[in-house]
């Protein structure tokens, strides 16, 4: 008779559950930085600076040379699950979130 060790389908699918909720655990926290960046109406300069100090390489990658006129939209893709929406006016952000 001959054994085999293979991993326990259970232990498996647990440790699927926790990558899962550290994924969506760190969106999460992607998501409320990037809301936050626009709180107090900052200006452009100042958010693209909130930006860059979440030190995400895909929303700082994201966010180069997208500024153009006094005011506009973007919808930016940062990965196959996200975009970056941001929306100014008169040189203030006035809203931004990830989907």
């Amino acid at each position: 008779m001959s054994m085999t060790t293979a991993p326990m389908p259970s232990a498996t699918n647990a440790l699927c559950r926790i990558v899962d909720v550290e994924q969506r655990n760190h969106m999460r926290r992607l998501r409320y930085l990037v809301s936050d960046a626009a709180k107090s109406l900052p200006t452009v300069t100042e958010w693209l600076a909130r930006i860059e100090a979440i030190q995400n390489q895909a929303l700082s990658q994201s966010i180069e040379g997208i500024w153009c006129g006094r005011e506009g939209r973007v919808v930016i893709p940062v990965s196959p699950q996200s975009d970056l929406i941001v929306g100014w006016y008169n040189g203030k952000v006035e809203y931004s979130y990830l989907t």
